[in-house]
């Protein structure tokens, strides 16, 4: 029987621009899903952006999980 082993990292990330919020949001999507996006959010977001952010940018955490298993 091999053990497994689970932890959870936590990062802090301070992303600079309202941009910097869609291009995160947005990895991996088409073109067209982008484009739409930018479109229709990127006034709300930079309101938020704006209320939110400190000098850094605005501040976000990702918590990721790394799982290690062994054979025996």
């Amino acid at each position: 029987m091999g053990s497994v082993r689970v932890e959870q990292l936590e990062e802090i990330e301070y992303l600079s621009t309202p941009e910097d919020v869609l291009i995160k949001k947005c990895f991996g999507q088409s073109q067209k899903l982008r484009e739409v996006v930018w479109q229709e959010c990127l006034q709300d977001v930079e309101g938020i952006f704006n209320k939110y952010a400190t000098s850094k940018g605005l501040k976000i955490i990702n918590y990721y999980h790394l799982l290690t298993a062994r054979a025996s």
